[in-house]
Parts: structure tokens; sequence; C-alpha cells
């Protein structure tokens, strides 16, 4: 901050020259915590500048807003994507009788995530409508593997788990 504003006297820090400040900070490619942790800071320290040291009577950080969140199209190189070759020797690798065999496959035809697909039980699977139910995931809970919810309470619509066609 020091190069950008520290020389700028108290009194002269306008609004206008904040919001500059945050957003060429946001241009340079500084993460969304970061322009937090500027934000914040200088939020906390012009407050104080108002009160108790009444340096300044009005704090102009009140105006400035972060930019918002860049919605940037998702690129091919942003996805982990296993690519068909490595498909190819993980399946080679993978024997029929093999434990992960089938589960490697419900995983590449489903788009489940692997702690979905190790939570996969009998009752999960609907052989007469040719559905998986997914209405738990694996995770660790004090060194242990236990069944937990796929979704937290607050996002479950309708229906309380996924489905998908086989």
């Amino acid at each position: 901050m020091k190069p950008a504003i520290g020389m700028i006297k108290l009194k002269s820090l306008t609004p206008e020259l904040l919001q500059k400040f945050i957003n060429d900070k946001y241009r340079e490619g500084y993460s969304r915590t970061t322009l937090t942790i500027f934000h914040t800071v200088l939020q906390h320290a012009l407050k104080q500048a108002v009160y108790p040291y009444k340096l300044i009577n009005e704090n102009p950080m009140q105006y400035v807003k972060l930019p918002k969140k860049d919605n940037k199209k998702t690129t091919e190189a942003d996805l982990k994507i296993l690519l068909l070759s490595s498909i190819k020797k993980i399946s080679l690798f993978l024997e029929p009788t093999d434990t992960f065999y089938i589960l490697l496959h419900i995983g590449l035809n489903t788009g489940m995530r692997v702690s979905e697909v190790c939570a996969l039980t009998r009752d999960c699977f609907d052989l007469f409508e040719g559905t998986i139910a997914v209405d738990k995931i694996m995770v660790i809970v004090n060194k242990e593997w236990v069944f937990g919810t796929p979704k937290t309470a607050s996002s479950y619509k309708d229906d309380p788990h996924r489905r998908y066609t086989y």
C-alpha cells in the first residue's frame, strides 16, 4: 500500500483515490482475499483516524467497494480432465475382477465425484428404474471413513439426492 498511497496526506485521501487503488490492485491480479485485506486494513485505519484521533472528519473508505467477482468463463486449462489416454491406461491396469473396476466405470460414465462413488451401497441402485441415487458421500471424520451428506442442509431442494440413469 505504501508506494501507491503511503505518501498522500491523510486529509487528501478521497473515496475516488482509494477506489482507484483497490481497482488497480484488482487489475494487477491480486486475489479476492488480498483485496479484502487491503480494504479492511484501510477501513479500520481510517476509522481510527476519525475516532478517537479526530485527524479527519469522515472515513473515505466507507464509499469504496470491492470489485465484483470475475465471472470469467472456465477454460479447458482450469478443468481437471482425465485424458482418454489416461483412462485407457487405467483400464488396462484394472482387471474386471478388481474392486475398483466397476467404481471407475460408474464414475467415468456418470460424472459422480469420487466421494459419491465410494459411498454407493446396494440401496442406491434401482434396477427397475435404471437409476443410481446419490444420497451420501464418504468423508474422513477423526481419521475414520464414514458416510456424510452430499449437500449442506440449506442446499437441499425437493429431491434430497441426485439420480443418475444408467
